[in-house]
């Protein structure tokens, strides 16, 4: 779940600014992202946890608390905005099970609903991206999945024109 939220929010700057008819106003190049996620309530569905042995189930939800507890803290990424994605003017879900809605598309303000269904599962979210400025971002990813849900915040900040390489 919380490699699943990394993937959306890393992609909120893109998905922000690729909206053809009216771009988020910011600058292309390299981004860092700084994402704080918080979990509540039982995310995964019961009938998932009903078909699990005692001893998975015990497993799993300590697994969870684990993660839980280190989504609270701040995940730091980069990643290269370019012309090529701020022309493309489509949100890209991560994956053919999600489907996504432009609510709102302005120069400064975006807004998606997503909505998402895997393993007969369905999960509904809502994200909101504002322009501070054209080297600033700011915005909130609300996902509902099971009886629980996943808030992400997110700020993000221009580097430069030039991306980084990973190696």
């Amino acid at each position: 779940m919380y490699q699943r939220v990394c993937i959306l929010v890393s992609g909120l700057l893109c998905v922000s600014t690729a909206f053809a008819a009216d771009p988020l106003n910011v600058k292309t190049g390299q981004w860092e992202t700084t994402v704080v996620t918080k979990v509540s309530g039982q995310v995964l569905p019961k009938e998932m946890l009903d078909k699990m042995t005692p001893e998975q189930r015990t497993k799993l939800e300590q697994a969870m608390a684990a993660r839980s507890g280190g989504m609270a803290k701040p995940h730091v990424s980069k990643n290269c905005v370019t012309k090529e994605e701020l022309e493309k003017g489509a949100f890209d879900p991560p994956d053919a099970s999600c489907k996504s809605t432009v609510l709102e598309r302005t120069a400064t303000h975006q807004e998606v609903s997503v909505e998402c269904t895997r393993n007969g599962v369905t999960q509904k979210g809502h994200m909101t991206v504002d322009a501070i400025s054209p080297e600033q971002i700011k915005g909130k990813m609300e996902m509902l999945a099971g009886e629980g849900k996943v808030v992400a915040e997110f700020d993000g900040k221009w580097l430069g024109a030039t991306c980084a390489v990973e190696k």
